[in-house]
């Protein structure tokens, strides 16, 4: 032992070189028994560094965030499957609610319906759905007698929308009246003669029997005055020569009606459809006023208590023209009542000062045309109309709310004027109008046409009317 001592201390170096020698046998097998493992977790690690480096980043163009906005792009965003296939389902998402906006928009404008339920008028519904003057007019005439027959059936929509709300039938019916006749008024004095005095005595009456008389008359015809108020919703001129709606002077030619004219009569007469139904929602024709008691609806107590005259704005709005605001002003400046029948004329074509375009994207605004900005695009057509009413002053909110609710109409432009109910717009014209403050209202008001609807019925010569490539 004392030996192998001795020759470790006479021999340090021979020994360090003994030990370094073991060790390196024994690292030199572990590394040549798991060298193949090493190497595989090498190579997986290079493969997914290649991967890496195939998802290069790139810049990108992210669609807008909100309608109207511009598309911005992104810089460096790392595009891989996963990323792909999310975007897509995100479009796809995007696209299909869009869609679904799209399709319940159609179903308000075109057929009437709210979230799949129709507009009620009371416990009935509303009955909004449009249709064409006559099946087989549009886009092109069925056969030669369709724009003839046309013709009647289109001068006969006007006085019915004059007639009684039915819950079976459509929303624009007025259940509208005129004041008593000549005849009615003089055969109502004539029975408080009767019922005064005898035959002879009229020539005895002194002072205090005489103003017992004219009070007996006034009454009277406040009486008859007030009996017809309760069996009409709303005032209105029903001679066929004086209705206050806007009828094309065609309807009264011998000749074929031309396409552009049958259309643009088709659609002043759903402009003034959905402004009958406005105005029969304002005044809730399905309630019944004739009882007397003023606890239904009647002119006594609607808001709406006179329809003067309807006038659709000729052209579309963006196309043709920059609409009709200021109107109301100018109407408000005119005398007598606002009736409407009219050459039905309308522009032949040519740029607006508005700078719309049948094919400009929707986002596009004009709010010279009106305060909303809508003018017709790609997406829609926009119409105005015109219209003067009696109105209780204390309602007006309620006739505006009766705009809304019809169709896409907005009431844009308003004036409004005093009204004497005493003078020839009141009492003394035979118009009963119970206690309310009444003022004129001339309002404008904007409509709105989806062409996903309305564009499979157009006839070619609207379609190049409005500028639409065929």
């Amino acid at each position: 032992m004392n030996a192998l001592i001795n020759w470790v201390r006479s021999n340090p170096l021979t020994l360090v070189a003994g030990i370094v020698a073991i060790v390196s046998l024994g690292v030199m097998v572990w590394f040549m028994l798991g060298s193949a493992e090493l190497r595989d977790e090498l190579r997986s690690e290079a493969r997914a560094i290649d991967k890496l480096r195939s998802y290069r980043p790139v810049q990108v163009e992210l669609p807008p965030s909100a309608p109207g906005e511009k598309a911005y792009e992104a810089s460096n965003v790392m595009v891989n499957a996963q990323a792909i296939e999310r975007v897509k389902a995100i479009n796809n998402q995007m696209a299909s609610q869009a869609q679904s906006v799209i399709d319940a928009a159609i179903r308000f404008n075109r057929d009437g319906m709210l979230e799949d339920q129709p507009v009620m008028f009371g416990q009935a519904p509303a009955n909004l759905a449009r249709g064409p003057i006559l099946n087989g007019l549009f886009p092109a005439f069925a056969n030669d007698s369709v724009p003839y027959r046309a013709r009647d059936v289109y001068r006969a929509s006007f006085p019915a929308l004059l007639t009684a709300w039915t819950p079976d039938g459509p929303a624009w019916r007025l259940d509208a009246g005129t004041p008593p006749s000549q005849e009615e008024i003089a055969g109502r004095i004539s029975e408080v003669e009767a019922d005064l005095f005898q035959e002879g005595d009229r020539s005895q009456a002194d002072e205090q029997a005489i103003q017992h008389e004219i009070r007996s008359k006034r009454a009277a015809l406040i009486q008859l005055l007030r009996e017809r108020a309760q069996m009409i919703h709303v005032y209105a001129e029903t001679n066929p020569q004086f209705m206050p709606f806007q009828i094309g002077a065609w309807v009264m030619g011998t000749g074929q009606p031309q396409p552009l004219e049958l259309w643009e009569a088709q659609m002043q007469l759903w402009i003034q459809q959905d402004i009958v139904a406005a105005i029969a929602w304002a005044n809730r024709v399905w309630e019944d006023g004739s009882d007397g008691s003023d606890s239904g609806q009647s002119v006594i107590i609607a808001p709406i208590k006179r329809l003067l005259g309807i006038n659709v704005i000729p052209g579309y709005v963006g196309i043709h023209t920059v609409g009709g605001m200021g109107q109301a002003q100018a109407l408000a400046g005119a005398t007598g009542p606002r009736n409407s029948r009219s050459a039905g004329g309308f522009s032949t074509g040519g740029a607006s000062s508005s700078g719309g375009s049948a094919t400009s994207p929707p986002t596009n605004r004009n709010f010279y045309a009106s305060p909303t900005g809508r003018v017709s695009n790609s997406l829609y057509d926009v119409r105005h109309a015109t219209l003067s009413l009696h109105v209780d002053v204390a309602q007006i909110p309620r006739v505006f709310e009766a705009f809304s609710r019809i169709n896409f109409m907005t009431v844009i432009d308003c004036a409004m004027s005093d009204v004497d109910e005493y003078g020839p717009d009141g009492l003394a014209g035979g118009y009963y109008y119970g206690t309310a403050d009444v003022v004129q209202l001339d309002l404008v008001v904007e409509s709105v046409f989806l062409r996903q609807w309305t564009l499979p019925l157009m006839p070619e010569e609207a379609k190049d009317y409005i500028g639409i490539s065929r």
